[in-house]
């Protein structure tokens, strides 16, 4: 199952990224159980109109079937509102900066660690809320200027392809990704326990010019890839790090 949707990754170009399908299945593993972490990535996928990336969402929508929460340009209330006190996936297309965006950068930036916003009411009362999920967010550009930021997403870029294999990407049908979204559950879901333990010992690892934070976002996918497919854990983490662009140093 993990390697069928692979092979269905690697058809998308991502830049200078051999292995980003490997991580982009595992992190589509850790959103399966994701209120499970104890930190939770965020995902930004970025590229050129043409690259894919509404192709790429449609995919995952149709992997996660009733679980996907797939919307444009949403306002902060409407997307919390959405939410509710369910676990759905959320996958964020045409994220193009506009009068919402830093609104709900600020509710994402929450599901890290599960904080808590707090708002004051009319009553002398407060309102509280956060979420607890792994977003994926999609766009030419994110706007992610502040290191925080930087560090909370694992950000991949789609290149669009030229020549004959332009404007040719078709997803597999409802009923095809439908299955194969159930059989990456039950994977998931068998290996989350296993991967909890190995995510802990990879937060540790420590990769020349690579943000701690940025390791123990990578630590998700990679426990759980690596638990999932029997890799190593170690040399899976840093496969996943050599598709992203190095943070410090």
């Amino acid at each position: 199952s993990v390697e069928e949707m692979v092979s269905h990754l690697a058809r998308w170009k991502w830049r200078d990224g051999y292995g980003a399908p490997a991580l982009v299945a595992g992190l589509t593993l850790a959103s399966w159980v994701q209120t499970l972490w104890r930190w939770r990535p965020l995902v930004c996928l970025t590229g050129e109109s043409g690259s894919g990336k509404s192709t790429l969402f449609g995919y995952l929508a149709g992997l996660f079937g009733g679980l996907a929460l797939l919307s444009c340009k949403p306002s902060e209330p409407g997307l919390r509102q959405a939410i509710g006190d369910r676990a759905p996936v959320v996958l964020i297309d045409e994220f193009e900066n506009d009068a919402h965006r830093r609104k709900v950068l600020e509710l994402l930036r929450t599901s890290g660690t599960g904080t808590k916003l707090l708002r004051g009411t009319p009553g002398a009362g407060h309102v509280e809320y956060g979420i607890q999920h792994i977003c994926w967010v999609g766009a030419i550009e994110v706007g992610l200027d502040r290191q925080p930021d930087r560090n909370r997403y694992l950000s991949l870029e789609l290149v669009a392809p030229h020549g004959p294999a332009c404007n040719r990407l078709v997803n597999p049908t409802e009923a095809v990704l439908g299955e194969l979204g159930e059989r990456l559950a039950a994977v998931a879901i068998w290996s989350v326990t296993r991967a909890r333990e190995v995510a802990a010992e990879l937060r540790q690892v420590q990769l020349d010019g690579y943000d701690p934070r940025t390791i123990e976002s990578l630590s998700v996918p990679a426990s759980i890839y690596a638990v999932a497919t029997g890799s190593v854990p170690a040399e899976t983490l840093a496969y996943m790090a050599a598709q992203l662009e190095p943070s410090s140093g």
